[in-house]
């Protein structure tokens, strides 16, 4: 038989993005998908996946409409925990809905990838597979799997391991959380709802949840490890999430969101400036910068 060829893109339309529609198959190891082009404008029913890319010396190949495409190992994980065998998903994922080898089409996709998150009726954030630790966390990610003498030690742990992933550094996710409607978060083929995993964060800082104060009857809580979690990439992002989200979609200027998320990730230095343009609510930002991936840093 012989071998399906290499998948092609073809050219954009003004203000089309494409859409990926994984296909309903009880084997799980082969992806199947079509991609399709559609207006933004047309109010199309899709979700949304935030994800960090992960290694890039670590590839899997899926079938975008019959043909051969390359992506990065997390990214199939990701996509292989939200298969359903009895019917598709359309999602918009970008490391497969943009065409990275054409940096004007890039740019330009960039400059809308706000109204996209704004647009999807759901966020799902992937943050990787299971260990051993994150099964049961993500079943009993609450306050009683922080009481001395509760919940078992592998249950706690995993709620550190969760809250210390990598997904929780990376810059582009904040806008995808901060306009994302309907998150909910993924963990190997665990889902957890993103109002619980706000409300348990919160407690860990703000010492309450619900006006309860985490230190209140019927609680012993370990002070030792409230602090660790209290230190984790996760509840530094939830401040900041929470001061940006309080303020409005837009909710501040693109030089004081840099400085609040200053210590996120990205490995194009551009994209400090392009990852958090679509939550300034500076005109002058957004009318000085547009993402331009022919231009270098210096420039911008």
């Amino acid at each position: 038989m012989a071998q399906p060829k290499s998948f092609t893109y073809r050219p954009l339309g003004r203000r089309q993005i494409r859409l990926v529609t994984l296909l309903p198959d009880e084997d799980s190891q082969q992806i199947r998908c079509t991609l399709d082009h559609v207006s933004l404008s047309s109010k199309s029913d899709f979700e949304a996946l935030s994800y960090v890319w992960g290694p890039d010396d670590l590839y899997a190949s899926i079938l975008i409409n019959g043909e051969l495409f390359s992506i990065r190992r997390n990214l199939w994980s990701g996509m292989v925990n939200s298969i359903t065998v009895d019917k598709p998903l359309t999602i918009w994922i970008d490391a497969i809905c943009i065409n990275q080898d054409d940096i004007i089409e890039r740019g330009a996709q960039v400059q809308i990838m706000g109204e996209i998150y704004q647009t999807a009726w759901r966020l799902r954030i992937w943050l990787g597979e299971h260990s051993s630790n994150t099964i049961p966390a993500m079943e009993n990610f609450s306050l009683d799997a922080l009481v001395d003498g509760g919940i078992k030690l592998r249950c706690r742990k995993g709620i550190l391991e969760i809250c210390q992933r990598p997904y929780w550094r990376r810059l582009w996710v904040i806008q995808e959380a901060v306009l994302g409607s309907e998150p909910i978060i993924h963990c190997g083929a665990s889902v957890l709802e993103w109002a619980k995993f706000e409300s348990f964060l919160n407690a860990t800082f703000l010492k309450k949840l619900r006006g309860r104060t985490t230190h209140g009857p019927g609680y012993k809580l370990s002070p030792a490890l409230i602090e660790i979690i209290g230190k984790t990439p996760a509840v530094e992002f939830m401040k900041a999430f929470r001061v940006t989200k309080s303020g409005g979609v837009r909710c501040s200027s693109l030089r004081s969101l840099i400085t609040s998320f200053a210590r996120s990730q990205a490995k194009d230095p551009r994209d400090m400036v392009y990852g958090l343009l679509a939550l300034s609510d500076s005109a002058e930002d957004t009318d000085n910068f547009t993402p331009d991936y022919t231009k270098p840093p210096h420039e911008l």
